[in-house]
This record gives structure tokens, C-alpha cells and sequence, in this order.
């Protein structure tokens, strides 16, 4: 297990054991019996079959009980998302050069900000101003792909950054016959 991996577990351990904390301290044993009520929070299952916990992006006041079910969604989902970085290439073999598979994640008014899913986590953006006279940029910039969209780019240059985690990808698009 590498450094950064090491660092990613520690600090996604310490939110969930003290989530876990926090509601195992306030489980009774009827908790264990699921039954619908306006202050309780569980996991149900959809028309289509699948499971889905109770949810809210802000967290209610007052906080609903919960049945052991979404504590232990929780805990899966986190080790799911810490189990999905462990398969991920180091930061380290980031090669100017290098094509990688780069999927948007937001469009700004200089360009793109995406993300490097064969890598570690890595801030990566493609500065459309100022790479605009590259034929390839050129091109990607009439037909932006839309977010979520997953496209071949090319590492234009890595350098460090003043945020964790202290890398950030410049990006460019490959040109002509390229890609």
C-alpha cells in the first residue's frame, strides 16, 4: 500500500467511526425492527427492485433514528470508494505526453476540469484560452464534449500545486491524426 493510499483510508476513517459512533450510541434493540415512521431513516427498496437509503443533502434536525441499514450502507459505500482508488496508477507515472482517459467534470469559461480515472486522484483541467492555437484544443473547443463525457486527452505538462494533492494536470487535446 502506497503513502497516499495510507492517507486516503486514515482520513476517510475518521468521518466514518465517529458516524458510526454516533449512531450506534443511540441504537435500541426495537431499532432492528424496520417500521415506517416520519423520524426514521432506513434502506427501501425502489419499484425497479434496487436498494436506496433514506437521504437528505443537509443533515435534519432533529436527526431521524436509524435502522441498522444505513449505517452499514455507509460503511460499504465508503470502503467501496476506498477499495475503487486502490486499483488506481500513483502520480508518479504521470508522463507529459502521455494520452490518458480524462472524463469532464465541470466546464468553466477557460475550458474543462475533469478527471483522470486510471489515476490516484489529480486535479486536471484544459485551459482552452490559453491552449486555443493547438489544433487539437482548437477542434475539442467548437464541440466541448459535455460533462460526464469520457474523451482521450493528452498530459501537456504536471506540476505541482499549493493544494492537495499538490499536483495538477495541465492538459491539452492530441492533434492532428492523433487520438
Amino acid at each position: 500500500m502506497t503513502d497516499s493510499q495510507r492517507d486516503l483510508l486514515r482520513g476517510q476513517f475518521d468521518p466514518t467511526w465517529a458516524l458510526v459512533e454516533y449512531h450506534l450510541e443511540r441504537l435500541r434493540p426495537e431499532d432492528s425492527l424496520w417500521e415506517p415512521g416520519s423520524l426514521r431513516w432506513a434502506v427501501r427498496r425502489t419499484a425497479d427492485g434496487t436498494w436506496v437509503p433514506d437521504w437528505a443533502e443537509t443533515e435534519p434536525g432533529p436527526v431521524p433514528d436509524l435502522v441498522p441499514d444505513p449505517v452499514i450502507w455507509d460503511l460499504v459505500a465508503e470502503e467501496d470508494a476506498t477499495m475503487a482508488d486502490e486499483s488506481r496508477r500513483p502520480l508518479s507515472e504521470l508522463r507529459q505526453g502521455e494520452t490518458v482517459q480524462a472524463t469532464i467534470t465541470s466546464h468553466q469559461p477557460w475550458g474543462l476540469s475533469a478527471e483522470l480515472g486510471e489515476y490516484e486522484p489529480v486535479g486536471a483541467s484544459l485551459d482552452v484560452i490559453r491552449r486555443g492555437s493547438e489544433p487539437g484544443v482548437r477542434r475539442l473547443a467548437e464541440e466541448l464534449p459535455p460533462v460526464g463525457a469520457t474523451v482521450d486527452l493528452v498530459i501537456g505538462e504536471v506540476r505541482t500545486w499549493h493544494f492537495e494533492p499538490w499536483v495538477w494536470v495541465d492538459l491539452t487535446a492530441p492533434g492532428q491524426g492523433e487520438g
